[in-house]
């Protein structure tokens, strides 16, 4: 006779206290997420006021993308997670007008109101640009690319920081260098 080896199915592991139900809508969010990753696209598309020395945070107001309805006109710097896991954020700040002579622009990430990797500054920093003397005129734009992680609802925001050896008091308007973010889910 013939010898035929049958392997026992694999068991799923459920944890104790954790009612199968609740266990499997946990995983089927999880793939969801993964299978159709919540994306947001932003920009500052009319002119908003910023000032020097001061941490700000982004008002969005031209949606582009916002495939999980997070975003909303009532809190427009925010973007609350849809669900836990891991995002990649890129964002960019721009400034408008002259007096720009030394100037430091700064974008940030926060999630949550501050730092994702527990900096004392408010979010992680992106490119620092400095504006030579006698630049006033040139596209002052700094930009940023994070990896982050949130839990479901925290906010995702972009904050803006820039030096005060300007008289600059906007974000540029121009198209290819507003204010803008992108924000993917990428995992959990």
């Amino acid at each position: 006779g013939e010898m035929s080896t049958s392997w026992p199915p694999d068991i799923p592991v459920f944890y104790p206290g954790v009612d199968t139900a609740s266990q499997l809508n946990l995983m089927g969010q999880t793939l969801a997420a993964l299978l159709n990753p919540p994306v947001f696209r932003a920009e500052r598309s009319t002119a908003l006021t910023v000032t020097e020395s001061t941490h700000q945070f982004v008002a969005w107001n031209n949606i582009l993308e916002d495939t999980a309805g997070a975003w909303s006109a009532g809190n427009p710097s925010v973007y609350p997670a849809p669900t836990s896991g891991w995002y990649q954020v890129q964002g960019a700040v721009s400034l408008s007008g002259t007096g720009a002579a030394s100037l430091v622009l700064i974008a940030a990430v926060a999630v949550a109101g501050s730092s994702p990797i527990g900096t004392t500054v408010l979010g992680q920093e992106g490119q620092e640009v400095f504006i030579p003397t006698g630049a006033s005129t040139q596209p002052k734009v700094s930009v940023g690319d994070w990896l982050v992680y949130a839990n479901a609802g925290d906010p995702i925001q972009i904050d803006l920081w820039y030096s005060p050896e300007s008289l600059i008091t906007a974000v540029d308007t121009t198209a290819g260098i507003r204010c803008r973010v992108g924000i993917v889910g990428v995992g959990v």
